[in-house]
Protein backbone atom coordinates (compact mmCIF):
# COMPACT_ATOMS: atom_id res chain seq x y z
CA UNK A 1 0.00 0.00 0.00
CA UNK A 2 1.42 3.40 -1.05
CA UNK A 3 1.24 6.26 1.41
CA UNK A 4 0.80 9.77 0.08
CA UNK A 5 1.99 12.84 1.87
CA UNK A 6 -0.71 15.00 3.37
CA UNK A 7 -0.89 18.53 1.92
CA UNK A 8 0.64 19.94 5.13
CA UNK A 9 3.55 17.47 5.01
CA UNK A 10 4.12 18.22 1.32
CA UNK A 11 4.27 21.96 2.00
CA UNK A 12 6.75 21.36 4.82
CA UNK A 13 9.03 19.35 2.49
CA UNK A 14 8.82 22.00 -0.23
CA UNK A 15 9.65 24.74 2.26
CA UNK A 16 12.87 22.91 3.13
CA UNK A 17 14.03 22.23 -0.44
CA UNK A 18 12.85 25.44 -2.16
CA UNK A 19 14.20 28.69 -0.70
CA UNK A 20 11.69 31.48 -0.16
CA UNK A 21 13.80 33.82 -2.29
CA UNK A 22 15.95 31.96 -4.81
CA UNK A 23 17.96 35.17 -5.24
CA UNK A 24 19.28 35.03 -1.67
CA UNK A 25 22.64 33.42 -0.87
CA UNK A 26 24.03 32.79 2.63
CA UNK A 27 27.26 31.29 3.86
CA UNK A 28 27.96 30.56 7.52
CA UNK A 29 30.79 30.33 10.03
CA UNK A 30 30.72 28.47 13.35
CA UNK A 31 30.62 30.41 16.61
CA UNK A 32 34.26 30.28 17.69
CA UNK A 33 34.79 33.42 19.77
CA UNK A 34 32.44 33.12 22.77
CA UNK A 35 34.20 35.83 24.79
CA UNK A 36 34.10 38.34 21.90
CA UNK A 37 30.75 37.92 20.16
CA UNK A 38 30.97 41.33 18.49
CA UNK A 39 34.02 40.09 16.58
CA UNK A 40 32.61 36.63 15.75
CA UNK A 41 31.20 36.18 12.23
CA UNK A 42 28.20 33.83 12.06
CA UNK A 43 26.86 34.39 8.54
CA UNK A 44 26.88 36.55 5.44
CA UNK A 45 23.85 36.97 3.19
CA UNK A 46 23.67 38.50 -0.28
CA UNK A 47 20.28 39.41 -1.73
CA UNK A 48 18.49 42.00 -3.82
CA UNK A 49 15.47 44.24 -3.56
CA UNK A 50 13.43 44.90 -6.67
CA UNK A 51 10.07 44.92 -8.40
CA UNK A 52 7.92 42.16 -9.82
CA UNK A 53 7.60 38.47 -9.04
CA UNK A 54 8.93 35.29 -10.57
CA UNK A 55 10.37 35.74 -14.05
CA UNK A 56 9.18 39.36 -14.08
CA UNK A 57 11.34 40.23 -11.04
CA UNK A 58 13.86 43.01 -11.74
CA UNK A 59 16.48 43.67 -9.04
CA UNK A 60 17.22 47.30 -8.25
CA UNK A 61 19.30 47.15 -5.05
CA UNK A 62 22.17 44.93 -3.91
CA UNK A 63 22.05 44.02 -0.21
CA UNK A 64 24.85 42.47 1.87
CA UNK A 65 24.34 41.49 5.53
CA UNK A 66 26.93 40.36 8.07
CA UNK A 67 25.61 38.69 11.21
CA UNK A 68 27.82 38.38 14.30
CA UNK A 69 27.33 36.51 17.56
CA UNK A 70 26.70 39.84 19.34
CA UNK A 71 26.41 43.52 18.34
CA UNK A 72 29.54 44.87 16.62
CA UNK A 73 32.33 46.56 18.54
CA UNK A 74 31.84 50.31 18.16
CA UNK A 75 35.40 51.61 18.45
CA UNK A 76 38.22 52.82 16.25
CA UNK A 77 40.71 50.10 15.37
CA UNK A 78 38.18 47.42 14.36
CA UNK A 79 36.95 47.00 10.80
CA UNK A 80 34.24 44.78 9.31
CA UNK A 81 34.27 43.74 5.63
CA UNK A 82 32.10 41.74 3.26
CA UNK A 83 34.01 41.26 0.01
CA UNK A 84 33.74 39.61 -3.39
CA UNK A 85 35.23 39.73 -6.87
CA UNK A 86 33.16 40.71 -9.91
CA UNK A 87 34.30 39.74 -13.40
CA UNK A 88 35.34 42.79 -15.38
CA UNK A 89 35.40 44.98 -12.28
CA UNK A 90 37.51 43.38 -9.58
CA UNK A 91 36.89 44.14 -5.92
CA UNK A 92 33.47 44.75 -4.39
CA UNK A 93 34.03 45.49 -0.69
CA UNK A 94 31.42 46.66 1.80
CA UNK A 95 33.12 47.99 4.93
CA UNK A 96 32.28 49.40 8.34
CA UNK A 97 35.01 51.13 10.37
CA UNK A 98 33.44 52.90 13.35
CA UNK A 99 35.07 55.77 15.20
CA UNK A 100 37.92 56.57 12.81
CA UNK A 101 39.00 60.09 11.91
CA UNK A 102 38.24 59.38 8.23
CA UNK A 103 34.76 58.07 9.01
CA UNK A 104 33.84 61.51 10.37
CA UNK A 105 34.33 62.81 6.80
CA UNK A 106 33.55 59.83 4.54
CA UNK A 107 31.14 57.92 6.76
CA UNK A 108 31.62 54.75 8.75
CA UNK A 109 30.20 52.49 6.03
CA UNK A 110 31.67 52.49 2.52
CA UNK A 111 31.57 50.45 -0.67
CA UNK A 112 34.80 50.08 -2.62
CA UNK A 113 34.42 48.93 -6.24
CA UNK A 114 37.36 48.19 -8.51
CA UNK A 115 35.94 49.84 -11.63
CA UNK A 116 33.73 52.57 -13.03
CA UNK A 117 35.55 55.58 -11.64
CA UNK A 118 37.03 58.49 -13.60
CA UNK A 119 40.53 57.00 -13.51
CA UNK A 120 43.69 58.40 -12.04
CA UNK A 121 47.37 58.73 -13.03
CA UNK A 122 48.07 55.16 -11.85
CA UNK A 123 45.51 53.78 -14.32
CA UNK A 124 43.05 52.71 -11.63
CA UNK A 125 39.37 53.45 -12.10
CA UNK A 126 38.39 52.20 -8.63
CA UNK A 127 35.89 54.25 -6.69
CA UNK A 128 34.45 54.58 -3.21
CA UNK A 129 30.68 54.83 -2.85
CA UNK A 130 28.46 55.48 0.16
CA UNK A 131 25.84 52.75 0.64
CA UNK A 132 22.84 52.85 2.93
CA UNK A 133 23.86 51.17 6.17
CA UNK A 134 22.22 49.96 9.37
CA UNK A 135 23.18 47.99 12.44
CA UNK A 136 20.26 46.02 13.89
CA UNK A 137 21.32 44.03 16.92
CA UNK A 138 24.15 41.76 15.74
CA UNK A 139 23.52 42.31 12.01
CA UNK A 140 25.25 44.89 9.81
CA UNK A 141 23.41 45.58 6.53
CA UNK A 142 24.68 47.53 3.53
CA UNK A 143 22.49 48.31 0.49
CA UNK A 144 23.30 50.09 -2.74
CA UNK A 145 21.19 50.84 -5.80
CA UNK A 146 22.50 48.86 -8.77
CA UNK A 147 22.13 51.90 -11.04
CA UNK A 148 24.55 53.82 -8.76
CA UNK A 149 27.26 51.20 -9.32
CA UNK A 150 29.39 50.45 -12.38
CA UNK A 151 27.61 48.70 -15.27
CA UNK A 152 29.56 45.50 -14.52
CA UNK A 153 27.54 45.14 -11.30
CA UNK A 154 24.03 44.44 -12.55
CA UNK A 155 21.57 41.55 -12.71
CA UNK A 156 23.45 38.53 -14.04
CA UNK A 157 26.84 39.56 -12.62
CA UNK A 158 28.60 36.73 -10.81
CA UNK A 159 30.22 37.37 -7.43
CA UNK A 160 33.02 34.97 -6.51
CA UNK A 161 35.90 34.78 -4.00
CA UNK A 162 33.33 35.59 -1.30
CA UNK A 163 34.98 36.40 2.02
CA UNK A 164 34.14 38.37 5.16
CA UNK A 165 36.56 39.69 7.75
CA UNK A 166 36.76 41.32 11.14
CA UNK A 167 40.14 42.98 11.10
CA UNK A 168 42.43 45.18 13.17
CA UNK A 169 42.73 48.51 11.34
CA UNK A 170 44.61 51.68 12.11
CA UNK A 171 42.33 54.12 13.94
CA UNK A 172 42.80 57.23 11.78
CA UNK A 173 41.84 55.98 8.32
CA UNK A 174 40.37 52.54 9.06
CA UNK A 175 42.85 50.77 6.79
CA UNK A 176 45.46 48.14 7.43
CA UNK A 177 48.86 49.68 8.19
CA UNK A 178 50.95 49.94 5.00
CA UNK A 179 53.01 46.81 4.44
CA UNK A 180 51.34 44.93 7.29
CA UNK A 181 49.76 41.53 6.87
CA UNK A 182 46.08 41.41 7.83
CA UNK A 183 45.59 41.04 11.58
CA UNK A 184 42.39 39.07 11.25
CA UNK A 185 40.24 38.67 14.31
CA UNK A 186 37.80 36.43 12.42
CA UNK A 187 37.11 35.46 8.83
CA UNK A 188 34.57 33.42 6.89
CA UNK A 189 34.59 32.41 3.25
CA UNK A 190 33.05 30.12 0.68
CA UNK A 191 34.17 28.74 -2.65
CA UNK A 192 30.65 29.05 -4.00
CA UNK A 193 29.55 31.90 -6.28
CA UNK A 194 26.39 34.00 -6.30
CA UNK A 195 24.66 35.61 -9.25
CA UNK A 196 22.88 38.93 -8.77
CA UNK A 197 19.22 38.28 -9.58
Amino acid sequence: MRRLLTPVALLAVLAVIAPANAGTFTYTDPADMPANGGLDIRSVTYSTLGKGKGKAYVPSTLVASLTLSAPPVDQAGVGYEVAAQVEGCGDLIFSYTPGTVASAVLGEALLFVGCGGAGDPTGSDAQILTPKFAVTGATLTWSMALKAMPKQIRAGAILDSLVSRVDVVEPAFGTRPVGAAPALLDTAMTDQTWTIR
